[in-house]
């Protein structure tokens, strides 16, 4: 008897009746993980004539697996069609079925929404065929449900009977019966809401398949050992931390380290893009649309453009400052600071003890900022960087902890990590470069289950290392650090991360290291050495224009100023010690006397050797020259006197100024003399007028006349003396012109 639920018994026989081709199974052969958030997967395995090889993956995954999938095959025709599941939802993917299957749907229920359709149905007394014409479920006498089916049978009579007490029930029609079995299949995928597969369908026989692909995965760690041993080469081993968070083993798999940071980014193509096409109509009376065109990037103005052949300008630069914070709001000192500019430009910085850190003399332009520090997730943004300071608040989450299992494929002997043999074999890594990036292999195979970590050697090797001191004001103490100078001098690249410092056989301190390309060198402090103390004084002083100097017409002016910074450095040990002083670049400033042995983008570095048990001041000198220019012919006599008379100038070019003052105020004297001439014949002109008035209104009463003539006789003589006056004007100014010509021509010629 079948029972009244849809799932098992009906669906039965239809999945008998289709069973898909058998599955053969990839295997992850090769890994190699990056330092950007994605890793390179190679699966590879036997695929028998008519098998079909699935893949399974998180739906997050799939972007990044549908841009970066290949194929490569040994035997058989080629790979003949990909497949992959659908995301759209699974409403969104039921509606291309005409029937629903309900989650308590009854035998009945089901039955009814396939009306018209041919069913043969098995029962224990024979099989009996027809078309549904309904099914229905009802209640009986007892209150027992009763399940009705009604079947029009070929000779045109209508039969009901139980649907439950069929033993089986087959659609007769291969299409609806496949239609069926899809739904069914649907429904299924839909159980593991976040896995999604991918078939890879081969043809024309066996074939070896091996499929490689890029999909997220943590970044992994690297982690070193500096042994500072007594006598001989200091050495270096490197470990690397990887986790697998996938849900598959890493059986004996080729593993490799890739250091670096190619691009890599995130492209939608795994959700349906449905695009909305544009209503069409016949042109009637309808309103135009406005058009929206895109803004300029930078527009300069007409006088201020610049073809390339006028040569680049000076750069404007600017800075990125900020603090780096967790979601408490605590600060987190040494977080490792990545910056990546225009073209190939790279600048790093390490957060100071109050989380502050500033990048300087950046040039303008969009830089892409990463923050990462140890137990917290990757920081990542994009700044704009003008002239002045871009300011960056940076908050860190909280990183995810996997389970740690240290993989060793090799037997070793358990020598002490202290000792002066490094306790990594050499021959289970190698190393090559990959363009900019650099990739460590590990040489013996690996295995990492689901879900674990391994911690795995990747360098071993001697270096060159100098011990030193390094101290800054900015460390808030007035003790230095502890350092080592480490030089890369092996054919690749150093990845950055922490490390620890074994110092003459025992624990040394803990450090940071960047990723130090293959010749280059990096400063790493471990320990605060109490045994040194620092203090410090500063002077400051400026000489206002100590130079003054006249040349095509312009008068050029230098200002210096000058900067002492003076260090009492107390050393109480008994061993001679290297100390370096890091001080902080400042715009325009250069030092004097002592040269630095190393400038980084925010500091210059100064070597000092200290005596054992003695007491040394370093002095430190810094000049900035302010130059200043202004066109003589621009300055009033008065402003060419404050010159002249300043005594920090040469006497000689004193004189010359003190001659072109003179000469100045006599053709300032000129034009104030024109002006007075213009003003009286003005304020003459204007009583013109006056007089006029008087006249005309004089004119017009009896017993006038000689006042009217008195009247007449003025208009006349301020006339003349209003000629007068504006020819004398001009004669002065002309004079005041000649003359401001010639001072002008010899203002191009001074030179001192």
């Amino acid at each position: 008897m079948i029972s009244g639920k849809l799932c098992l018994f009906l669906a039965l026989p239809l999945l008998l009746a289709a069973q898909p081709a058998p599955q053969a199974g990839l295997q992850v052969s090769r890994v190699a993980l990056y330092k950007h958030g994605v890793a390179y997967f190679e699966v590879a395995g036997e695929i028998a004539d008519g098998q079909t090889a699935r893949l399974e993956f998180k739906a997050s995954e799939m972007d990044d697996v549908l841009k970066s999938l290949t194929i490569r095959r040994q035997g058989g025709d080629g790979v003949s069609a990909i497949q992959y599941d659908s995301a759209d939802p699974l409403e969104k993917r039921l509606e291309n079925f005409s029937f629903r299957l309900g989650e308590h749907a009854s035998l009945a229920e089901v039955l009814d929404q396939f009306r018209g359709a041919s069913l043969t149905v098995e029962q224990e007394s024979g099989a009996a065929q027809g078309l549904i014409v309904s099914a229905r479920s009802a209640s009986g006498a007892d209150g027992a449900e009763l399940q009705e089916l009604l079947l029009a049978t070929a000779s045109g009579g209508l039969r009901t009977l139980d649907p439950r007490r069929a033993v089986e029930l087959r659609f007769r029609e291969p299409d609806l019966q496949r239609r069926f079995l899809d739904y069914l299949g649907v429904v299924a995928q839909s159980r593991n809401a976040d896995r999604r597969g991918l078939t890879i369908q081969s043809r024309g026989g066996s074939s070896h398949i091996a499929a490689a692909y890029l999909a997220p995965a943590p970044v992994w760690k690297s982690s070193y050992r500096l042994i500072l041993p007594e006598d001989g080469e200091p050495l270096l081993e490197g470990w690397a931390v990887v986790d697998n968070t996938s849900a598959e083993d890493w059986t004996d798999v080729r593993l490799s380290l890739v250091s670096g940071l190619p691009v890599s980014f995130l492209s939608s193509l795994y959700e349906p893009r449905y695009v909305a096409r544009p209503r069409v109509e016949l042109r009637q009376d309808r309103a135009w649309q406005p058009i929206l065109h895109g803004a300029a990037v930078d527009v300069l103005p007409a006088g201020n453009r610049r073809s390339a052949a006028d040569g680049p300008g000076r750069p404007a630069t600017g800075s990125i400052q900020g603090t780096v914070m967790d979601s408490s709001g605590a600060v987190i000192p040494m977080a490792m600071i990545r910056v990546a500019g225009p073209g190939s430009q790279s600048y790093s910085a390490t957060s100071a003890p109050d989380g502050g850190f500033r990048i300087a003399d950046l040039p303008a332009g969009t830089y892409q900022v990463s923050v990462a520090s140890a137990g917290f997730r990757q920081y990542s943004t994009r700044v704009d960087v003008g002239s002045g300071a871009a300011l960056l608040s940076v908050i860190l989450e909280i990183g995810s902890v996997t389970e740690t299992v240290a993989v060793m494929n090799t037997e070793m002997s358990s020598t002490s990590v202290v000792s002066d043999g490094s306790t990594v074999q050499e021959n289970l890594f190698a190393g090559e470069q990959l363009g900019d990036l650099f990739q460590y292999s590990i040489r013996e195979p690996v295995t990492v289950r689901a879900g674990q970590s391994a911690m795995l050697p990747f360098f071993s090797g001697r270096v060159q290392a100098r011990r030193l001191l390094i101290y800054s004001e900015s460390y808030g103490s007035q003790h230095p650090l502890q350092a080592v100078r480490i030089v890369n001098e092996t054919d690749g690249a150093l990845d950055g991360g922490a490390i620890t410092v074994y110092d003459s056989g025992g624990y040394g301190g803990e450090g940071v290291m960047e990723t130090v390309k293959a010749g280059d060198d990096r400063l790493i402090s471990y320990a605060v050495d109490l045994g040194t103390r620092i203090t410090s004084a500063f002077h400051s002083e400026a000489t206002p224009m100590a130079e003054l100097h006249a040349k095509d017409g312009l008068l050029l002016t230098k200002r210096l100023t000058r900067e002492r910074k003076t260090f009492t450095v107390r050393n109480v040990d008994p061993d001679a010690k290297t100390l370096w002083l890091e001080l902080p670049v400042r715009q325009g400033f250069e030092p004097v006397g002592a040269e630095p042995v190393e400038k980084t983008a925010a500091a210059w570095r100064f070597e000092a050797e200290l005596e054992p048990k003695a007491v040394r001041e370093v002095a430190l000198l810094f000049e900035r020259v302010d130059q200043t220019s202004v066109e003589l012919t621009q300055l009033s006599a008065d402003g060419v006197r404050y010159y002249a008379e300043s005594p920090v100038y040469d006497a000689a070019g004193r004189q010359q100024l003190l001659e072109v003052a003179r000469r100045l105020a006599e053709v300032e004297q000129l034009y104030r003399e024109s002006e007075r001439l213009e003003d009286e014949a003005d304020t003459l002109s204007e009583g013109q007028g006056r007089l006029r008035e008087n006249i005309e209104t004089l004119n017009a009463l009896p017993g006038q006349s000689a006042r009217v003539q008195e009247l007449a006789d003025r208009l006349t003589a301020n006339e003349d003396r209003i000629l007068e006056l504006e020819k004398q004007s001009e004669q002065v100014e002309e004079r005041a012109d000649a003359l401001q010509e010639r001072i002008e021509r010899d203002i191009e010629r001074l030179a001192f």
